[in-house]
């Protein structure tokens, strides 16, 4: 593919979190995200309006993870403190979901979430945390449903395939397992990262899984039923690959990295299209997170420089 004009403009940087930026999430009404980091808080923006409208003060230490239900339904946060909060619409809170552990005796090390993934019909919520260990809690109860044990680390990133057929973890043991959804059962254990994998993805489509890690390759597949095939192995970055996002409408790819860069990628033709770094107005230090709007006309960034950005997709 042919060089293509930058599509990523700085529209505002923000200051609120004062602390390293680790998570960022859109809401699928694409105007308000999330933002929130080593604060404990997390911070609610107007896209629109470029500035935060409100705030959340639930969570006792550092915040890892933010998701939004497509639904618009709910929104969820959770981290270090190991307690995943549930918010409705209006971010009011509607429950907390709980470990298996008694949390009052536990070692403290065992607390800490990673990650969230709502699986397509949005029925059951995952949460990868300490240890290897996958739990699901049924959302129309807020119940604990299952406690998986899928690896020997941390798991860093959970995803689900919009189709419904396939989940996926990514883990600090350097491995890949792609999951049946229904059974939790481990069907395909994908190596080959060199070190932890931060970022696991599927298309809309479900036709393509990606990854990211530490050893800052890009790697992507084909997804054929329940089967993954190798597609483009790249070394994307100089640095990890701490998060990825999808452009659905262009169906294009956009990492960020430890290396402060943000990047957007034809993955088809394993193609980089843009490169931001401090000179274009982005961030100073390790970019942790991105999240897009489903319009496709923003897009977020958290960094350990302490700072949120909030960017402007321009069309192809």
């Amino acid at each position: 593919m042919p060089y293509t004009t930058p599509r990523l403009e700085l529209l505002e940087t923000f200051n609120e979190n004062r602390e390293n930026a680790y998570c960022v999430a859109f809401s699928p009404n694409k105007k308000t995200f999330a933002a929130a980091g080593g604060l404990r808080s997390v911070f609610i923006y107007d896209a629109f309006e470029k500035k935060p409208i409100g705030g959340l003060t639930d969570h006792r230490q550092s915040v890892y993870a933010l998701l939004f239900a497509p639904s618009g339904r709910w929104f969820f946060s959770t981290g270090r403190d190991g307690f995943v909060f549930v918010y409705d619409e209006k971010f009011d809170k509607v429950a907390t979901l709980l470990p298996e552990y008694d949390m009052a005796t536990a070692n403290p090390q065992l607390y800490p979430n990673y990650s969230l993934a709502l699986n397509a019909n949005e029925t059951e919520l995952a949460v990868g945390a300490t240890g290897g260990v996958l739990r699901i809690y049924d959302t129309e109860t807020w119940k604990l449903k299952s406690v998986f044990p899928v690896h020997q680390g941390n798991i860093r990133s959970v995803a689900y395939s919009s189709n419904g057929k396939l989940m996926a973890t990514g883990s600090s043991d350097r491995t890949v397992n792609i999951i049946h959804p229904e059974t939790k059962t481990v069907l395909q254990t994908i190596s080959g990262h060199a070190d932890t994998v931060f970022s696991v993805l599927f298309s809309p489509d479900s036709k393509l899984f990606m990854t990211g890690g530490k050893d800052a390759r890009l790697r992507i597949w084909d997804v054929e039923g329940t089967e993954l095939k190798p597609k483009v192995k790249i070394l994307a970055h100089t640095f990890s690959i701490k998060a990825m996002a999808y452009l659905p409408i262009s169906q294009e790819l956009i990492t960020v990295s430890q290396d402060k860069t943000i990047k957007r990628w034809d993955f088809e033709n394993a193609v980089c299209l843009e490169t931001v770094d401090r000179t274009f107005g982005g961030h100073i230090f390790t970019i942790n997170s991105v999240a897009i709007s489903t319009d496709e006309k923003f897009l977020v960034t958290g960094s350990d420089d302490k700072k949120v950005k909030l960017w402007s997709i321009l069309s192809n």
